[in-house]
């Protein structure tokens, strides 16, 4: 705003909505807006109850209050996300899966048929066996976005809580990033908040943090899903190795439509993105989508005014 820079950068951290609001509008100043391929996002755990069953999941998912989610995360910039979990701007996404909306009814029908009942009459469900539910949610270990990852956890926590779910913070992972780091590695967790940066879109996509298993022995490297499906394996490790674009977004619908069908993770919010740049010294600017005008292509094109 002061003349000061040029341009914006900051890699998969656009700048903060309530920022944008004082600047955008100045005329010599363009938001840079678009949408963003990363997002926050939630895994379920599936190697313990209650992830295991995929009525909780379904519960889950219809539970959450999207309108929240979207403003504790991107302000008056977030929407509700999709059901195959990948923004639009990703290659094979499949605008056919429709959109999250909130349905506390059928989340509610969900658990009563499941066998989740509040046996003890505290106001809080049991598990369909009658032992005790205290669903823990994980959040990613950050220095950098330890707030925004507590306002997700606050929303969540919050829904379940209309469902009847109780639930609590794993604190040992909120405090030490190498427990976080074995506790996910693991599946140490019900539910777990994570993120999917921009760059990790471009290729890997966000379902490179569902995978359950490796792709050889031995490899350990961003094992923090708990699904191990052969079908999305095979079809996850193909795509990583895919030669074309049409090919690669053959095996990316099919991860989307594997996702609405076995619930394993879901994105929370998708939210349009700004890196912001002036327009009054320099013209040429290619804003690439949740990018921004700071990449290769911009060099060839800008000029001075």
């Amino acid at each position: 705003a002061n003349g000061e820079i040029d341009a914006f950068f900051n890699y998969a951290n656009p700048i903060d909505g309530p920022i944008m609001d004082t600047i955008k509008s100045n005329p010599d100043i363009d938001p840079g807006a678009s949408d963003f391929g990363g997002h926050y996002q939630l895994t379920y755990g599936m190697k313990r109850k209650p992830g295991d069953d995929i009525n909780f999941r379904k519960a889950v998912r219809a539970g959450l209050d999207y309108d929240r989610l979207a403003q504790v995360i991107a302000g008056d910039y977030g929407k509700h996300p999709g059901i195959g979990i990948v923004t639009p701007v990703n290659k094979g996404f499949d605008p056919n899966l429709g959109i999250l909306d909130q349905d506390l009814e059928e989340a509610k029908n969900l658990l009563d048929q499941a066998g989740y009942k509040d046996v003890d009459g505290d106001g809080f469900r049991e598990l369909p066996d009658g032992s005790p539910m205290d669903v823990m949610i994980t959040m990613q270990y950050s220095t950098k976005n330890k707030e925004t990852y507590t306002r997700i956890a606050e929303v969540i926590g919050a829904s379940l809580k209309e469902l009847g779910i109780k639930t609590h913070i794993d604190e040992d992972s909120l405090r030490n990033g190498e427990v976080w780091e074995a506790n996910v590695s693991e599946g140490k967790y019900d539910l777990s908040i994570g993120y999917t940066t921009s760059g990790m879109t471009n290729w890997s996509s966000a379902f490179r943090y569902f995978v359950g298993a490796p792709r050889f022995e031995g490899e350990k490297t961003w094992i923090w899903g708990t699904y191990d499906d052969p079908e999305f394996l095979e079809t996850f490790y193909n795509m990583q190795v895919s030669k074309t674009n049409e090919e690669y977004a053959g095996y990316m619908k099919k991860l989307q439509h594997i996702a609405a069908e076995d619930f394993f993770a879901q994105a929370l919010c998708w939210e349009e993105g700004h890196f912001p740049y002036r327009t009054d010294k320099i013209g040429g600017w290619d804003n690439y989508p949740g990018w921004g005008v700071i990449n290769p292509r911009t060099w060839y094109d800008i000029y001075q005014k």
